[in-house]
């Protein structure tokens, strides 16, 4: 646009956004999908076109976060919380990453509550059983960097995981498994598949803490739209791109069979959408490109937004069990469960400080996420429902509030998806995410997404960063 070439968008959803997608459904904007502008500093474009609009919301520092992707890591882990941009080399490959090993799954949520014991866990007690992963981290960090060949986190901290477990409570061992659910959750993959060495490599996001859109994330990005006045078409799925090299030109193909023709052509389609061959490219993806790709997956992470006509109220809050007397305006309700048990939320959040309604967002581990799949929206919301009284109930059984809506935001199943962000598996490198980001230039064909951009992987901000970049590289080849 800023070059004077004509842009035409194809969306294949009736609305724009893709998976920045937010419902009015509470009376209330509720970000189904991407809900947090992580890294909200100065240097992120989310958080400019958020406060040029007068839509950002609650701000929280790193310090305060959470260490959960919805709230970056306090303390620099994770994510590159201290936002050291000197650490690149060329083409924004990373020399060495400062924030590590991942202290986001260390970081205590305002609330615990033990699921096998019952009530409320003493936070000051989580805090001392989760703080002895610091040395299962590491152990990751330094074997980490003594491997020839990548291996899984969960390879490489397998022995030291062990012998400190074979030393802990019970009690412990469900602290420890709740702060591996969290980098879980964080990533968006098991441990048994993350890269290990990527973890360590890649420096993560720039500096900041939380920022959320006051309008919802999907409402953000509809008026980006609406103001760069884009010729975007609106339920237009493509379903072939073919590049004609000789001729300088690329033809895509629609759903409906129509045609368009043009000079270059940026694909910002969902990772599992180009790696499923959803949209045939001829000539086809060279090898080395496909293999790359197969080092990136798609997260599993979904949630499910629940409104209750009233507020839940815990029989077992009371000073006398926690003495850090926390109240029921937390914001976190964290889950320890059962070893051995297949949890399926890892917390609940109070979205009342929001939106001034009895509303709840669960969010669901990566494991839940995997089975919910093949599972039904109620099916969910049972369960849900199930993990929330259970967490209620102290003495005596609590009868829940009535849930006056629900709504399950389950990516996996969307068909123009197929998974929520992505994730480095073992054996990928920042080299395989620079390698899809360089693109096709010899045939006129670039690509954008959060999986483009190794230091932004995962996040709406690195989306758009990567469409800016894809956005030079056609103008340079046209």
């Amino acid at each position: 646009m800023r070059r004077r070439r004509r842009v035409v968008v194809l969306e294949a959803r009736g609305r724009v956004g893709g998976r920045a997608c937010t419902t009015h459904k509470f009376g209330y904007p509720m970000d189904l999908g991407g809900q947090w502008i992580h890294s909200a500093c100065a240097k992120n474009p989310m958080l400019r076109q958020a406060s040029k609009r007068k839509v950002l919301g609650h701000r929280r520092e790193a310090a305060k976060a959470d260490g959960v992707r919805g709230n970056p890591p306090a303390e620099g882990g994770g994510k590159k919380a201290n936002g050291d941009q000197k650490g690149r080399g060329e083409n924004g490959l990373v020399k060495k990453r400062k924030n590590f090993p991942p202290k986001h799954a260390n970081v205590p949520s305002r609330w615990h509550v033990d699921m096998e014991e019952g009530g409320l866990a003493d936070p000051r007690q989580v805090s001392r059983a989760a703080a002895r992963l610091n040395k299962v981290w590491g152990a990751l960090e330094t074997e980490t960097r003594r491997l020839e060949k990548d291996k899984s986190v969960q390879e490489v901290i397998a022995p030291e995981l062990e012998e400190l477990k074979a030393k802990m409570s019970p009690f412990d061992k469900r602290c420890v498994q709740q702060r591996i659910e969290g980098l879980e959750e964080y990533e968006g993959g098991e441990i048994s598949s993350l890269s290990a060495r990527f973890l360590q490599e890649n420096t993560g996001t720039m500096p900041g803490g939380n920022g959320n859109v006051s309008c919802g994330y999907g409402d953000l990005i509809t008026r980006l739209a609406e103001d760069a006045k884009l010729d975007i078409r609106l339920n237009c799925k493509v379903t072939a791109i073919c590049s004609v090299p000789e001729k300088h030109r690329v033809e895509v193909t629609l759903e409906n069979k129509s045609k368009v023709t043009c000079k270059a052509v940026i694909l910002a389609v969902p990772l599992n959408i180009l790696k499923m061959d959803d949209i045939v490219i001829s000539p086809k993806l060279p090898a080395e490109f496909k293999k790359s790709l197969s080092f990136l997956h798609a997260a599993k992470f979904n949630k499910i937004i629940i409104e209750f006509e009233e507020a839940p109220e815990w029989k077992w809050k009371d000073d006398s069990q926690n003495t850090d007397a926390h109240t029921l305006s937390s914001q976190h309700v964290g889950f320890l469960a059962p070893i051995g048990e297949d949890n399926k939320f890892r917390r609940f959040v109070n979205w009342s400080h929001f939106c001034g309604r009895n509303v709840w967002l669960g969010y669901t581990t990566v494991s839940y996420s995997k089975r919910m799949e093949h599972l039904s929206d109620e099916q969910v919301f049972e369960d849900a429902l199930k993990v929330f009284k259970a967490s209620m109930d102290g003495k005596e059984p609590t009868m829940l509030p009535k849930v006056a809506a629900y709504r399950v935001a389950n990516w996996s199943k969307d068909r123009l998806s197929q998974g929520s962000w992505s994730y480095v598996a073992t054996g990928g490198t920042i080299r395989d995410i620079q390698r899809i980001a360089s693109g096709l230039p010899e045939r006129h064909i670039f690509f954008a997404g959060e999986y483009t951009i190794a230091a932004e992987l995962g996040t709406v901000h690195g989306a758009y960063m990567s469409g800016l970049r894809a956005a030079d590289q056609a103008m340079d080849a046209v």
